[in-house]
């Protein structure tokens, strides 16, 4: 690029932004300028994707909590029924899928 000119380069360049051109080339002496608005496109070579291994866990069983299958009224002691929660304003939503939320039971009843 020894025989490119900077005021050469700085002309096309302000050609390029006057006008609707979107790129230009130009050789020049053995060297090739292209000038473009937009940048060149890149090629990206994606390699195979390997397929995710999944594992089940087995379902907990009673005998791998031993603890909560004995519990029960401690000696001499009575057992004491848990406090019932608190009442909310909220409505629990259950719905078939994760996320999902029907105002109305079908699309024709009224919400």
């Amino acid at each position: 690029m020894k025989d490119v000119d900077l005021d050469f380069l700085r002309g096309l360049i302000e050609a390029i932004d006057a006008s609707d051109l979107d790129h230009i080339d130009i050789t020049r002496g053995g060297t090739r300028v292209r000038i473009s608005r937009t940048p060149a496109p890149t090629q990206v070579m994606a390699g195979p994707l390997a397929a995710p291994s999944v594992s089940y866990a087995p379902a907990p069983s009673a005998a791998d909590f031993p603890a909560a299958a004995s519990a029960g009224p401690s000696e001499g002691g009575t057992a004491e029924a848990a406090p019932p929660a608190p009442a909310s304003r909220f409505t629990d939503v259950k719905s078939p899928m994760v996320g999902t939320f029907y105002r109305s039971p079908s699309p024709d009843a009224s919400a």
